[in-house]
């Protein structure tokens, strides 16, 4: 267990990319920017502990045309190796879903990793459609969560 608390809070895009780098981006020449990163309705959660970024997620509004209504594209949810399997994907979920709740949306959907749809799907995500393959990256699902 962590000594010391973890803080969960807003933080600027470029807080993010260190992070979406080195666990979402490693060895691939790919850019950890994503398309409406900066946007004003745009916003990104960090994990802080010792004053020191360890997880990170973003939430940008971005329509899937599957879905209707007010819809956010969760993205690059990582967690710094040495502090996995601390709970802290699922503070990040948790205040996320406290702050999209507030913002009325309708549906937050992702492109999840296979490796993280059990993850997801504990905060009642459901898949949709058929595995695909993101070149470079790997095998996803198309995952979303309504809320109640």
């Amino acid at each position: 267990m962590l000594k010391t608390k973890i803080l969960i809070k807003e933080i600027n895009s470029s807080e993010t990319l260190p992070i979406r780098k080195e666990i979402l981006r490693p060895d691939i020449d790919l850019p950890c920017e994503f398309k409406g990163d900066n946007d004003a309705e745009t916003f990104h959660l960090g994990a802080i502990h010792n004053e020191e970024v360890i997880g990170v997620v973003s939430f940008i509004r971005s329509d899937n045309s599957i879905f209707t209504k007010n819809q956010y594209q969760m993205r690059g949810m990582a967690i710094v190796a040495a502090h996995r399997k601390r709970g802290i994907g699922k503070m990040l979920i948790q205040e996320a879903l406290d702050l999209l709740e507030k913002k009325e949306v309708a549906v937050l959907w992702c492109n999840a990793r296979e490796t993280a749809v059990q993850f997801y799907e504990k905060f009642g995500f459901k898949t949709l459609g058929e595995k695909f393959m993101i070149d470079h990256i790997g095998t996803h699902y198309l995952m979303y969560y309504k809320p109640a």
